[in-house]
């Protein structure tokens, strides 16, 4: 199985995660990261909530 790219979702709030979709031929899979291991894997510290799709983005290629 080959997974590709989806799309960013959202930040939940509730649940402190991320989420993403990945596409495995013609099915879409909800993905999600925590924000604790975004900050983990970027080595940062706390983000506030409307910086979070900035975190997500530039460490995708290392989450897929």
């Amino acid at each position: 199985m080959i997974l590709t790219r989806g799309d960013f979702q959202t930040y939940d709030f509730n649940r402190m995660v991320v989420t993403f979709t990945m596409i495995n031929d013609v099915a879409e899979i909800p993905c999600a990261i925590t924000t604790d291991a975004m900050d983990h894997l970027e080595k940062s510290g706390w983000m506030k909530a409307g910086q979070h799709e900035d975190q997500f983005l530039p460490l995708r290629d290392r989450i897929e």
